[in-house]
């Protein structure tokens, strides 16, 4: 027992000296407090209520990522059906347009700057 006294008291002279060379929870690790197992888990945030709200954040969070995925792939499928419609309109406007071409193919040379000229 006077080992660790002396231990405890060496580590409290070299944090009064310098606190950032050695961690406060090594202070209180090394006492001889009957509570200290407490003190260390209010000191950590490992408190029972603490724990449930850093597990209700995280639930949250991950909520929140799996909110923004579902929306990243709504607007993927949206972009998809988009694309869909235009490749349809414009298969149907080719169609269309080749379906013209071939009528003009028939026609004299004369005909065809007629209906260029708009007439």
């Amino acid at each position: 027992m006077n080992i660790e006294a002396e231990q405890f008291e060496l580590l409290a002279n070299m944090y009064g000296a310098n606190p950032n060379a050695i961690p406060f929870d090594m202070i209180i690790e090394s006492s001889s407090l009957r509570n200290k197992d407490r003190i260390l888990e209010r000191m950590n945030g490992s408190t029972p209520e603490q724990q449930q709200a850093k597990a209700q954040q995280q639930q949250m969070q991950d909520m929140a990522m799996q909110l923004e995925l579902m929306a990243k792939q709504l607007a993927g499928e949206k972009t998809k059906a988009e694309i869909g419609k235009l490749h349809a309109e414009t298969a149907d406007e080719y169609a269309s347009a080749k379906e013209r071409l071939s009528g003009l193919e028939n026609l004299s040379n004369e005909e065809l700057i007629r209906i260029a000229a708009g007439g």
